[in-house]
């Protein structure tokens, strides 16, 4: 996986009673996923609803492929995934959005608040 892909992913509940296959963005760098069988990443959302340092997305901030609606990146909701779950790679993040998803996990593990 490359830095800023989306891919669709076996996700795990917080409680890791049952996974959902969800759309996820990969924030660890290509260095790293080259090295490894897995990659960093977080977890994407069509449920609009306020949640803690979103990142909204649309079609117009993808490359390579479609996002069907509107949707958010969650921040807060970061896995380390074994390619084994990654089923499906679909799309390219833009920079500007790979940018704010970034700003707002270091907003995220700031010791300010």
């Amino acid at each position: 996986m490359k830095q800023a892909g989306l891919a669709w992913i076996s996700f795990p509940y917080s409680d890791f009673s049952a996974n959902k296959i969800r759309p996820a963005l990969v924030v660890s760098n290509d260095g790293y996923n080259e090295k490894r069988s897995d990659a960093v990443v977080c977890a994407i959302t069509s449920n609009l609803e306020k949640i803690p340092y979103p990142v909204q997305i649309g079609q117009s901030d993808i490359t390579g492929g479609k996002l069907a609606i509107s949707s958010k990146i969650r921040a807060d909701k970061i896995i380390q995934a074994s390619n084994g779950i990654i089923a499906k790679k679909f799309a390219k993040l833009s920079d500007a959005k790979f940018t704010e998803a970034i700003a707002q996990i270091k907003k995220l593990v700031s010791m300010e608040q």
